[in-house]
């Protein structure tokens, strides 16, 4: 017997399935039923977390068009940007938190959270973000 699941985030594979393991995992989505395949961070802030962007080396060419962000490119196993649509349509229906995490050059970590986050129909997908939750490390009030 094989069981189907249908999730519409990583947040409700963690809330259905518990401890999973972090990685590449299918989603759906509400209003198209777009099948996706995303990245989920499960161990991070105890999980549940969709990677919209991830940048390690360059080896993706992140200098693109807006059809290019807009739908979406890379691969969600290496470095690899979302898409501006489907993250309209995964923000559009739940609140979410925005958790920002970044390394810089000299190695240096930082994070930080926002409550109410979501991105904007239409053509310019405004990104709408609300106070910011918690923050440690590299993140100032000017780096904000």
């Amino acid at each position: 017997m094989t069981l189907s699941y249908t999730f519409a985030d990583c947040s409700k594979i963690r809330q259905n399935l518990g401890r999973v393991s972090s990685g590449v995992y299918h989603i759906t989505t509400w209003k198209r039923n777009q099948n996706a395949s995303v990245f989920c961070d499960m161990d991070t802030d105890q999980g549940g977390w969709t990677v919209f962007q991830h940048r390690v080396d360059g080896s993706v060419d992140f200098y693109r068009n807006f059809s290019s962000y807009e739908n979406g490119f890379g691969s969600p196993q290496d470095e690899f940007w979302l898409g501006l649509k489907l993250m309209h349509e995964m923000t559009s229906r739940a609140t979410h938190d925005l958790r920002i995490d970044i390394t810089r050059a000299n190695d240096s970590t930082g994070y930080v959270v926002y409550a109410d986050f979501s991105v904007g129909a239409g053509s310019d997908y405004t990104l709408h973000v609300g106070k910011s939750l918690s923050e440690k490390g590299v993140f100032t009030l000017a780096d904000k």
